[in-house]
């Protein structure tokens, strides 16, 4: 009898339960027949006068393009692309090389500044040979000015196009910073005069003592936003061999690079 009593209230539970389920799950929803819009009114115009806004957007820009006799490149599904003015380009090199690559071409200049060897004469030419070698083991895809070379290419064709043009038709160049210039841009006072750039950052790092060594590339792209630094991440990272075959080195380089694509609203693949 007590458990038939136990039965009883744990079915009236569940029946209890799932009837209010069925009440939480349609509450809020108008009904049959009616659409959220004919019954909450206000969200028709909110999405009425939002649709009327990007319209007027669209145009403006069509019409920049338009007045410059310049092909419009379409309306990049990412806000942080949209209405764009500017775009710059940083490769970031990180130190755990020892600064081999930022003291190629200034290695006696940096040996002076490093503590532990420039009081020595032998360890000092030591220190400078050593940069020397090191950079010169390095795989020419990876210095600087190639991979400024690959990224600035891509940039060019892809992401310059949606520059919209000024008053006299002219389009920037990308410009190359170097890391003061970036860090002027980072400057927060900085930021409301630059919420039309856009800024691609590359970082390169090449692991030590990783055997066979390793370097990874990864890249952002980030524009002020409201006083703050907007990321958005382009790509993934991705890991190549220092001991790759030149070519197949480059084709990587190469294929990460093409990661850098600005989707319009009429080829996103969302």
């Amino acid at each position: 009898m007590q458990s038939a009593r136990y039965i009883f209230w744990a079915l009236s539970f569940l029946v209890i339960f799932s009837v209010n389920c069925a009440y939480a799950d349609s509450a809020g929803e108008p009904p049959a027949g009616v659409t959220m819009e004919m019954a909450r009114p206000e969200i028709s115009e909110a999405a009425a006068e939002d649709r009327k806004k990007q319209s007027e957007e669209i145009e403006t820009r069509k019409a920049a393009f338009k007045r410059c006799n310049i092909p419009y490149p379409g309306t990049p599904y990412k806000t942080i692309f949209k209405n764009i003015k500017k775009v710059n380009f940083f490769l970031e090199v990180q130190p755990s090389d020892f600064g081999v690559r930022q003291c190629h071409g200034r290695e006696e200049e940096c040996a002076d500044q490093n503590a532990l060897v420039k009081l020595d004469p032998q360890k000092r030419q030591e220190w400078v040979q050593y940069l020397k070698d090191q950079y010169a083991s390095y795989p020419e895809s990876l210095y600087p000015e190639n991979l400024i070379a690959i990224f600035k290419k891509r940039i060019n064709t892809q992401i310059l196009p949606f520059i919209i043009p000024a008053d006299d038709c002219k389009i920037p160049e990308l410009e190359i910073l170097d890391t003061q210039s970036l860090r002027k841009l980072e400057n927060e006072v900085n930021f409301a005069l630059n919420q039309d750039a856009l800024t691609i950052l590359v970082r390169l790092t090449i692991l030590h003592p990783a055997q066979p060594e390793i370097a990874t590339l990864t890249s952002y792209v980030y524009r002020p936003n409201e006083g703050l630094l907007s990321f958005y991440g382009l790509s993934q990272s991705i890991a190549i061999l220092l001991n790759e075959n030149p070519a197949e080195l480059q084709r990587q380089l190469q294929a990460f690079a093409k990661n850098i694509n600005v989707y319009t609203q009429e080829n996103s693949p969302e």
